[in-house]
């Protein structure tokens, strides 16, 4: 059987996009299906029990094939999903009550149980009895008693609260919990905690935390509970992750908050003591940096109002104005971050920053910001390129910038003052090539005292 996907799942080292929702969606069919399906690969099978190999394939007429050349009817499989499980077992953990049948007809013994082993999966002293009480099979549930399984085996409990679970019964669970609190096995906790992960169910998961919470750390400091966070943080299920916040699991890096915008986590966390001018573990970036770059405005309101400074860069890092000024090209324009760090002390004239300010914002097609930071009195005088600079800039940025845009943006830079004078340090041929292209740009840059070419190519 599947071991737990809470544990297993692969994950994207990418931010949460279509790969994450894809991620989310593997996920969800692995819990589905684990842990009664085959994990191997559909081109290379290990399992090699002709008899449970039938069970698997739902091919009654090769069970019984198998079973009348003399099969064992109760050897276990042979591979890691199911090499602790008799057939018997396999079938009602399948949902395969035809099966079932045919291998009680056979004689298969139904009072086996699962030994002690150290495998995720199946919980140790579990009968076909409990995997058929789990898959629902209630006329096999009768026909197993009858062929001498135990009627009343402890583990009828673990396997009546995993059936409320994939049904998705928060009040039966919550029902269960008094009885089951602290007497569940890890791996049955884990497989529920796994299910209500993939099916991003913050009310089960809350439930199935009363029964059993995260264990101690192990010899590498992690808690199951930590998995449990990378899981519901890569598929940004903000929700799991409050519930899980709220049963003493460490929060994701801080900066992560502020990077993917979870303000309300991100509050908890300050809240909790960290400091709102954290860096990443890299020292690329603080917490306001990554809420700018990101376009995450409620996060950085929280920030400046907790305290985070406006003009603090992480130790190898750009400020959060730098960031904040570079627009998204698949977005508009929005100046409200940038307006946020000006009004809380950002400063634009620090060397810091120099020119690079304008310049981001000319070259992010974004006129807006360009009137702002002028109006702020940002330098654009500074060598080498001194006002050619930001109109360079401007011009190199065509792919999503269209041409109307960037005479926006040379407009917003005359206006705020900004001169190109013929001692600027620039790119004269390139200046001189776009302005021949473009008959819009000629008419901006010339006013704005771009040089006549001495060239007559670009005349």
């Amino acid at each position: 059987m599947r071991g737990w996907t809470s544990c297993c799942a692969a994950r994207p080292t990418m931010p949460p996009s279509l790969s994450r929702r894809l991620a989310s969606l593997m996920l969800l069919a692995l819990t589905v299906a684990a842990p009664t399906a085959r994990a191997e690969s559909h081109f290379i099978r290990h399992e090699h029990n002709p008899v449970v190999m039938a069970i698997e394939d739902g091919d009654l007429p090769a069970l019984r094939a198998a079973l009348a050349r003399g099969e064992p009817r109760n050897r276990p499989g042979s591979a890691l999903n199911n090499r602790q499980q008799s057939p018997l077992m396999v079938a009602c953990g399948m949902g395969r009550p035809d099966a079932a049948q045919v291998l009680l007809e056979a004689g298969a013994d139904p009072s086996v149980t699962v030994p002690r082993h150290s495998d995720h999966w199946p919980p140790v002293g579990w009968s076909a009895l409990c995997f058929a009480r789990w898959k629902n099979l209630t006329d096999i549930e009768g026909r197993l008693i009858a062929a001498g399984a135990p009627p009343e085996p402890a583990c009828l409990r673990e396997a009546d609260f995993l059936a409320a679970v994939q049904k998705r019964d928060v009040e039966e669970v919550s029902r269960q919990v008094p009885r089951l609190h602290g007497r569940l096995p890890a791996n049955v906790t884990d497989y529920a905690v796994g299910f209500a992960l993939a099916h991003h169910d913050a009310g089960l998961m809350r439930e199935v935390l009363r029964v059993g919470r995260p264990s101690a750390p192990d010899r590498d400091g992690r808690t199951r509970g930590d998995g449990w966070m990378d899981e519901a943080f890569l598929y940004d299920d903000v929700a799991t992750m409050g519930v899980l916040m709220d049963v003493g699991v460490k929060p994701p890096p801080v900066v992560k908050l502020a990077e993917e915008g979870h303000t309300g986590l991100l509050a908890r966390a300050l809240k909790a003591g960290a400091s709102p001018d954290a860096e990443d573990a890299d020292g690329s970036e603080t917490l306001l940096s990554a809420a700018a770059r990101n376009g995450h405005v409620d996060a950085v309101r929280l920030l400046l109002k907790a305290g985070a400074d406006p003009n603090k860069k992480a130790t190898s890092g750009q400020l959060p104005l730098l960031h904040a000024v570079g627009r998204n090209p698949y977005k508009p324009e929005d100046t409200s971050i940038t307006q946020l760090l000006l009004d809380a002390g950002a400063d634009v004239r620090t060397p810091q920053a120099g020119s690079h300010l304008l310049q981001a914002a000319a070259g992010s097609c974004s006129p807006k910001t360009v009137a702002l930071l002028l109006k702020r009195k940002v330098p654009w005088r500074l060598a080498p390129a001194r006002g050619a600079g930001p109109y360079t800039s401007a011009l190199r940025n065509q792919n999503f910038c269209p041409e109307e845009e960037t005479v926006r943006v040379f407009q917003a830079l005359r206006a705020g003052g900004v001169r190109i004078r013929a001692d600027d340090d620039a790119d004269w041929t390139f200046l001189w090539r776009q302005a021949k292209q473009h008959p819009a740009f000629e008419r901006e840059l010339t006013q704005a005292g771009m040089p006549p070419s001495p060239d007559s190519d670009f005349r």
